[in-house]
This record gives structure tokens, C-alpha cells and sequence, in this order.
């Protein structure tokens, strides 16, 4: 990212700890985003700094869990390619102490971001960390909802899902929503096709 002031990134992230109101707190989240709007290289560096200390310590969810989901929050907002980087960095290093509450507010707000690419999501699903192989199932499922995932991808969720198996979060709905969405649409789509083929045959 460059050269920077330590000591300026030392004083924001002292800013977030003095914060004495919640509406304060609002007002320097405001702040923020708008100085790494700006592209203000400290302001990255905050928000670096607080993603690598969720990757040191889940618990800062239990101890800071506003200040997190704040800062999600700005980069969702922000939806760069650096804000991007940032959070992928994150799920890349899920641990199995990451919780399903992270978990799920990420499958929800990741997929918001034009970068999101169907391959990439997928490995995560097979990983064998179930942190990230939770989130990258959920995002497919989310990314699926959306309607923005081709033939050929849908076709390949369907058959993950058959298979997909997680101990450590509960997937039955998620697999049933997805076979069933797989097999009305190729029922839709065969409809389609013999309502066009009397229709043919009339004229």
C-alpha cells in the first residue's frame, strides 16, 4: 500500500477506542469511510489492522463486535477492489473459532461485490476448513438466490449439494432450496419448450 504515518494509524485506531456515544461512534465510521473514500493510505491501514487482529483473535466478535461489523460494513459501502482484498484476506484465514453469526453476515454481503467470481467460491466450499467451506457454500447458495450464476454453474452447485456435508453448520435447508430451485427450473424450462412447440403446430 505504500508508505504511510504509523503514528496517524495510531491515533485512529485510538479515536475508536475514546469513542464514548454510540452516535459518536457513527459519526467516526462516517468519517472514515469518507477518508478512505478519499484514498487516505492510513485509513487502509486501520482497517488492515482491525482484520488482522479478527484474524488473530476471533473473540474480538465477543469484545468489539460494533467496531467489526462497522468496519464490514464501510467496505461493503466502499465495494473496491481494496475493500475487496481485505475480506477475502479475512475468509482466507478463517479458523474453526470464526462464528456462524461472521460467517453468515459475510455469505450475506460478500457476494454485493462485482468481483465475485463462481470458481473462486467454489474451492473455498471444498476446502476442508468448515469455516471457509461454510462461507463458500453460502455465498454459491446466495449468489444462486440472485440469479446470477450460468447454466452451467447452477448445474454444478446441484451436484455439490447432493454430496456437501459440513459438521459444523447445519446445511439441510440450504441443500433442499437449492435441489429444488435446480429442478423447477429445468421443469420450467421444458414447459417452456412444448408450450412453443403447440404453439408451432397451430400455425
Amino acid at each position: 500500500m505504500g508508505n504511510y504515518s504509523k503514528d496517524q494509524v495510531n491515533e485512529y485506531l485510538k479515536q475508536l477506542e475514546q469513542v464514548d456515544t454510540p452516535y459518536r461512534f457513527q459519526l467516526l465510521l462516517d468519517e472514515f469511510k469518507e477518508k478512505a473514500l478519499s484514498n487516505e493510505i492510513e485509513m487502509w491501514f486501520v482497517f488492515k489492522n482491525l482484520i488482522n487482529e479478527a484474524i488473530a483473535n476471533a473473540k474480538i466478535w465477543d469484545e468489539k463486535p460494533n467496531l467489526m461489523v462497522g468496519i464490514i460494513y464501510i467496505l461493503i459501502d466502499i465495494g473496491n477492489e481494496k475493500a475487496y482484498a481485505l475480506l477475502k484476506w479475512y475468509v482466507q484465514n478463517f479458523t474453526e473459532e470464526t462464528p456462524n453469526g461472521v460467517i453468515e453476515l459475510l455469505a450475506s454481503l460478500i457476494p454485493t461485490f462485482k468481483f465475485v467470481k463462481f470458481n473462486e467460491y467454489h474451492t473455498y466450499a471444498s476446502s476442508e476448513k468448515k469455516a471457509l467451506s461454510a462461507l463458500g457454500f453460502l455465498i454459491l447458495f446466495n449468489l444462486m438466490l440472485e440469479r446470477r450464476l450460468s447454466s452451467e454453474e447452477e448445474t454444478i452447485l446441484y451436484k455439490l449439494s447432493k454430496v456437501f456435508r459440513n459438521d459444523r453448520y447445519y446445511f439441510g435447508n440450504v441443500n433442499e432450496m437449492i435441489q429444488s430451485r435446480f429442478k423447477s427450473d429445468e421443469l420450467d424450462e421444458n414447459s417452456e419448450r412444448i408450450d412453443l412447440n403447440f404453439a408451432m403446430s397451430e400455425l
